[in-house]
């Protein structure tokens, strides 16, 4: 039995821009962009490490996180062990105040 892949289509792009968001996902993706700056889609971010296009409809990042975590485990570990020590400093931060 052969396994179905499904592709996303990219659309052509000459740069990646920054995306502006909190999360520590968008460290290692970007937004295509043409030679005039001007995002080509929203909808799609492009991994820095791989190239490879990934689903970000309305800027989520869940499908960024999974591409991490499959294809490039040791930069997963480190953005969700930077995230966890955020958030946990956070709480401590609350109790102690508190």
């Amino acid at each position: 039995m052969s396994v179905a892949h499904r592709t996303l289509e990219c659309p052509v792009f000459s740069q990646l821009l920054p995306k502006k968001s909190k999360s520590r996902a968008w460290e290692h993706f970007g937004l295509p962009a043409n030679e005039s700056g001007q995002i080509v889609s929203q909808d799609i971010a492009v991994c820095k490490l791989c190239w490879s296009p990934v689903s970000a409809k309305s800027g989520s990042t869940s499908n960024l996180f999974g591409h991490l975590r499959f294809h490039h485990p040791l930069k997963f570990s480190k953005v969700s062990n930077k995230s966890k020590v955020v958030a946990d400093s956070a709480i401590f931060s609350i109790l102690c105040c508190c």
